[in-house]
């Protein structure tokens, strides 16, 4: 017989309700249950299945970290940094190929001569057609969802993020020239970022939305 884990419980973002929803709703407004379906019918039925499919996806559009396949990857419960959520976002941006993040694009000499050019390998991770969806979706979020202070007056798409608590907080989104990703924590651990240690509660679409779209309106 197999064994079987512990009940995973899912709730949505500070307890609410909000009855049937679209996957496209769903991911502006942030809505955990609808995803938690979502992962049942990646698995036909079977949460554990579903999760290795999605753990497999990140692992494709360029998350490194080692994440567990577990029901609640699909919220976003593993570890990644903030340059893997880069990369990955920029891969939607790119219509689906990937290219792996490096730190040094070109070399000159005092001449001018080039003497290095990065040259990173490029995949086709995601289908141009998906990523296309994907990127429209993720618009909704910047456009009227959980993302609105990430506007920035020109074409942006992207997720919030906020882990239980509030001790972690992000903004991950793109235009089409350049993907950025924003954390919001403690780097001594998992501190809840809730008044009166912060001014409100921080979450995804507060600070990080905020961060995020100061520094895109200033990028080239």
């Amino acid at each position: 017989a197999r064994r079987r884990g512990p009940a995973w419980r899912v709730a949505n973002f500070e307890g609410h309700g909000f009855g049937k929803a679209t996957l496209r709703s769903a991911t502006a407004l942030s809505i955990n249950t609808v995803y938690a379906g979502l992962l049942l019918r990646l698995g036909g039925g079977d949460a554990d299945r579903g999760a290795r499919a999605v753990v497999e996806a990140a692992a494709r559009m360029g998350v490194a970290s080692p994440l567990r396949a577990v029901p609640s990857a699909v919220l976003g419960t593993g570890e990644v940094t903030p340059l893997e959520m880069a990369s990955a976002y920029a891969t939607l941006a790119a219509r689906g190929r990937r290219a792996a993040p490096f730190g040094v694009s070109r070399i000159t000499g005092p001449d001018g001569r080039v003497l290095y050019q990065a040259r990173p390998d490029v995949d086709q991770v995601v289908s141009p057609g998906v990523a296309a969806i994907a990127t429209d979706v993720l618009r909704e979020v910047v456009d009227h969802g959980t993302g609105v202070r990430a506007r920035i007056g020109r074409p942006a798409a992207g997720k919030t993020g906020t882990t239980q608590d509030h001790a972690d907080a992000w903004f991950v989104g793109f235009t089409p020239t350049l993907a950025t990703a924003v954390w919001v924590g403690y780097p001594q651990g998992q501190v809840p970022m809730v008044p009166p240690r912060t001014a409100g509660r921080v979450s995804g679409g507060t600070w990080p939305a905020a961060i995020w779209a100061g520094f895109m309106r200033a990028a080239p």
